[in-house]
């Protein structure tokens, strides 16, 4: 039934790009069987151009792809795991909209022993789609280096981001061979054969220094109404913010069940692993529950702490004492997490000059958690929250 969809969103598609002069002559009777055949060899055409061609390097034996040095655009983001496990990328960042403004340049001044970084990072990731890119990132025989951040998606699905298309080109089969067969699948086929580098002019970002997402943004500093509203959040929930007691880590799947079988056996290749925590502000934690119905992120008061730490908490667990695999609290570092007008809004970072420094705390290990470490962290957290103002 949802391949069926898919296809009938795809004649859809196709129809639309059709000039009228075109639909003219299947409303023609006497040219209506010859417009049948040619329109059929065409769509036959394109589909074995885009299964030999294969531009998102679904498959092996098509041309040999790689990836571009230009940014690319929010959108198109889903789709590049599968080159970068295939084109001699040694270092990947996955994650979130709050790990999409590392640069590829970033990269390569903080980890110069890489040759070929990327970030891998998507608007709105969900624990199901970290699970396909870090299998596809498995099959690279090149990946010497993996970080990955911990988000609140492994909690709760973003109700505004919808990855079902894109991670659909993942999942081909015997009676859908070609998953991401589509229009824009067949004009990039033919520029990937001519240029071997997967890349369309249209998949440009409007401004290289910075994802999509955020050209209509601001930092919260030019915002005084934006800070009254945390100060007020702040404020109203002081009493009861961190007051909830952590989750027991059986009640949070997603991380053990999606992201650590990947990381184990990648662990064990001897691939450098760094998890680190999303690098919210300190003002996240009564923001989303006063500023936003309740339910948007989580239920009742002190949730926001109370789930984000457990989350956080079993992470570090799971990992603890493996070789290879680290775990970096990077929002300890109060310098950025509770300078909010470094900030958009109380989750992502407007100021860049932050970014340098957070992959620096990964690279040097200078907020490295271990499980004998977690009270002190935790306690850390909670004053440091509780006696928040912006």
């Amino acid at each position: 039934m949802a391949n069926a969809q898919r296809w009938l969103e795809r004649l859809k598609e196709i129809e639309k790009a059709i000039p009228p002069s075109v639909r003219r002559v299947f409303n023609n009777p006497k040219l209506y069987l010859p417009a049948v055949a040619v329109a059929y060899i065409l769509g036959l055409s394109s589909y074995l151009l885009v299964f030999f061609v294969d531009p998102y390097n679904l498959r092996y034996g098509g041309v040999n792809v790689k990836l571009s040095d230009e940014p690319y655009a929010d959108r198109v983001m889903p789709r590049l795991a599968a080159t970068a496990a295939k084109d001699g990328t040694d270092l990947v960042v996955i994650g979130g909209s709050t790990s999409m403004p590392f640069s590829t340049q970033m990269l390569r001044n903080e980890f110069s022993e890489s040759k070929k970084p990327f970030n891998l990072s998507v608007l709105g990731i969900r624990e199901a789609d970290i699970e396909i890119i870090l299998k596809e990132i498995e099959k690279s025989k090149t990946i010497k280096h993996v970080i990955v951040f911990i988000e609140y998606t492994l909690l709760s699905n973003p109700r505004w981001s919808n990855r079902t298309q894109e991670m659909q080109y993942y999942d081909a089969s015997w009676h859908n061979l070609v998953p991401e067969f589509n229009l824009e699948a067949v004009k990039l086929s033919a520029t990937v054969a001519r240029t071997g580098t997967l890349y369309h002019p249209s998949w440009r970002r409007k401004n290289p220094e910075r994802p999509d997402y955020m050209l209509t943004s601001s930092p919260l500093s030019t915002r005084p109404e934006a800070m009254l509203k945390l100060g007020n959040a702040a404020n109203i929930s002081r009493a009861w913010v961190t007051g909830n007691q952590l989750i027991d880590c059986e009640k949070i799947p997603a991380f053990r069940e999606r992201i650590l079988p990947s990381i184990l056996r990648m662990a064990a290749r001897g691939i450098k692993v760094d998890l680190a925590f999303a690098p919210y502000s300190l003002a996240v934690y009564s923001d989303w529950t006063v500023n936003f119905p309740d339910g948007y992120f989580f239920s009742g008061e002190g949730a926001v702490f109370a789930k984000l730490m457990s989350l956080r908490r079993c992470a570090t667990l799971a990992v603890d004492g493996i070789t290879n695999i680290k775990v970096h609290a990077i929002d300890s570092d109060f310098t950025i997490t509770k300078e909010i007008n470094r900030y958009m809004d109380s989750s992502h970072i407007y100021d860049l000059s932050a970014f340098p420094v957070l992959l620096s705390h990964i690279r040097i290990g200078g907020t490295i958690i271990k499980a004998n470490e977690w009270e002190y962290y935790e306690k850390r957290m909670r004053n440091a929250i509780k006696k928040f103002k912006p």
